[in-house]
């Protein structure tokens, strides 16, 4: 294989600020989706170090950009198409970072119960999800 053949250039994929090419939301209400992409940058940022995966949702976002180009190729594993047709979803951006951790997951609690709420299926990039919430 080339230096250059990446299963991006195989599939025609290019650069993209969404997870895996999706569409991007700024605001979720109202929305009809099956499932909201959201990036938590930090859940408890620690004192020492601070938020210091503040880049995670971004950094997961760039290194999967590469498969956009294949979202509706067969996938083996799944035996359909990685993406079915028809399959809503959209990526919500980050949610905001405060250095209060308490404030962080509330807020992480928040959005995740009112995606829920709405019928979607989170999927987060990032921080875990706070035990409180129902997810």
């Amino acid at each position: 294989m080339a230096p250059d053949a990446t299963i991006g250039s195989m599939y025609g994929s290019g650069p993209t600020r969404s997870f895996l090419g999706i569409p991007a939301c700024e605001v979720l209400t109202p929305l009809e989706a099956d499932a909201i992409v959201l990036g938590i940058p930090a859940a408890t940022p620690y004192p020492s170090v601070g938020s210091y995966c503040a880049d995670g949702p971004n950094a997961i976002r760039r290194v999967m950009a590469q498969y956009s180009g294949a979202l509706h190729h067969h996938d083996f594993d799944f035996g359909e198409p990685l993406l079915p047709h028809g399959t809503r979803i959209v990526d919500a951006g980050d949610l905001p970072r405060d250095e209060d951790a308490s404030v962080n997951r509330s807020r992480i609690g928040e959005v995740i119960n009112w995606i829920l709420e709405a019928g979607a299926v989170p999927i987060v990039l990032g921080a875990m999800i706070p035990s409180r919430s129902r997810y």
